[in-house]
């Protein structure tokens, strides 16, 4: 009795501990301006230090993704003060790896 206890401890234990992995978020943002070819901009981060679930890590890449496009939107609009004249646009996407 003791050892199947023993075991199943174990194996729970395994099984929580493995759910927590180190994931890392690569961005891509692509500035297009009329007239001009587009420019693209990585965004290949270190892993994140902590080691957290896929859902706690898509969270985060997510809020990653967000500042970049607001970053940009910034960038153009002389931070909301003036109108983006040149019609620039930025387009960001992350992948959780």
């Amino acid at each position: 009795m003791k050892i199947k206890t023993t075991l199943v401890i174990i194996i729970t234990a395994a099984s929580i501990i493995s759910c927590d992995k180190t994931y890392t978020c690569s961005c891509r943002t692509v500035l297009n301006e009329p007239g001009y070819s587009s420019s693209t901009y990585r965004d290949d981060a270190s892993p994140y230090t902590a080691t957290m679930s896929k859902s706690e890590a898509q969270a985060a890449c997510n809020d990653k993704k967000a500042s970049l496009d607001e970053s940009y939107k910034n960038l153009f609009s002389n931070n909301g003060l003036s109108p983006n004249s040149n019609s620039v646009t930025a387009t960001t996407t992350c992948d959780l790896k």
